[in-house]
């Protein structure tokens, strides 16, 4: 029967027989959220198996870390099929001990594929970056402080809630400029400073041209808006600038990452969280990610 004439008594045994059938980590982690289908299971007669999640203040946070974790080290354990390949590219490596998450979804790998086409245009490549970064800050995002207000509906009062504080967005000159507007447009009330960033030819090292992040954070949260995670030095100096200036949380959000990036970020800053849309398989000779998109910033504006 359709669902117009399907009881009510009928569509709660689906909803439920669906949750019960997830994956044992699917259930740990919507066992807080969906904690009404086991009052609905044992109205209808069907028990609902939530895995030992018997206190419902479960950290929501946490469980998701460790799906992330066990999903990346399957990863390393076996070959990834490519006819069921995500945003995934090649053996990804995961390093214990480094908090990076790989976000995959099937909107990320089709506009991953776009921007890694050589014949992408300029303008096509440019908003593409700016619609698969949306998806990225998504889930950095995920556990933003919020603060509970009073609103009114068109029919009735009730509650909602606002951004406690923004994070201060930090974009990587120039590459990270193609992921500001997608922040900006999730995040319209925070601020932003920006660091250039480029290799000094005698020490072979990143130096800072420009740097219009304030002295003195005050222990302000930062989102650092980079696309490439390549050999690492360039981000791993940025952060290095963030906290001289006394930054609290340092969140990353970049499309492409390597092995190599990963394990420099995870040797110097273990602590920060790393958000990303693909892990490549390696660096070729000069430093660039295979198979990578190229150079992000060359693309994106033209001129090297």
């Amino acid at each position: 029967r359709g669902n117009h004439t399907r009881s009510a008594e009928e569509r709660h045994k689906r909803r439920v027989r669906a949750d019960r059938d997830l994956p044992k980590d699917r259930c740990v982690a919507n066992a807080t959220i969906d904690t009404r289908y086991v009052k609905i299971g044992a109205e209808v007669g069907i028990e609902i198996n939530v895995h030992a999640c018997a206190d419902l203040s479960f950290d929501i946070a946490t469980a998701r870390r460790e799906k992330d974790k066990k999903r990346n080290s399957n990863h390393c354990e076996k070959d990834v099929d490519p006819k069921h390949q995500s945003s995934v590219v090649g053996r990804p490596r995961y390093i214990q001990g480094m908090a990076t998450h790989l976000v995959e979804h099937p909107l990320i790998s089709e506009r991953l594929t776009r921007l890694r086409m050589r014949a992408t245009p300029r303008p096509e490549f440019r908003r593409v970056l700016t619609e698969l970064s949306s998806f990225v800050i998504y889930e950095a995002m995920r556990d933003l402080e919020t603060t509970t207000i009073d609103i009114d509906t068109p029919l009735e009062p009730t509650t909602g809630v606002k951004i406690t504080t923004s994070p201060i967005l930090v974009p990587v000159m120039r590459a990270g400029l193609g992921m500001l507007d997608a922040a900006l447009d999730l995040l319209p009330e925070a601020r932003v400073g920006f660091i250039g960033l480029k290799r000094d030819e005698d020490t072979l090292l990143p130096h800072a041209y420009a740097n219009t992040v304030p002295s003195d954070l005050d222990g302000r949260s930062t989102l650092v808006l980079d696309p490439m995670l390549a050999t690492g030095g360039s981000l791993a100096h940025t952060c290095k600038l963030l906290r001289e200036s006394n930054a609290g949380t340092i969140t990353v959000a970049c499309v492409l990452t390597c092995p190599e990036g990963i394990a420099l970020m995870d040797e110097e800053y273990p602590d920060i969280d790393i958000y990303t849309g693909s892990i490549d398989t390696a660096l070729n000779e000069v430093g660039f990610i295979r198979p990578g998109l190229g150079d992000a910033g060359d693309r994106q504006f033209g001129l090297s």
